[in-house]
């Protein structure tokens, strides 16, 4: 599954890269799954970030500020 996902999206790693994503890729598979049998009327899906840590995740998805100066 993780290899058809790369595939997908066309995801580039090395072996090392591989082995060390594929268990936040397993782990994200499985809260996917787990939504998906809980009955709501919508379904999650695997997505290019399928295998981001939750760290990578948030430094896309969190908002950013800017920071204005305090203009006298």
């Amino acid at each position: 599954m993780y290899g058809r996902w790369r595939s997908f999206y066309n995801v580039k790693r090395d072996h090392d890269d591989i082995v060390r994503r594929f268990v936040h890729f397993k782990d994200t598979a499985r809260r996917v799954h787990e939504f998906n049998k809980s009955g709501k009327p919508y379904t999650w899906g695997l997505q290019i970030m399928g295998d981001l840590t939750p760290e990578e995740v948030s430094e896309f998805t969190r908002p950013k500020f800017s920071r204005r100066k305090n203009h006298q």
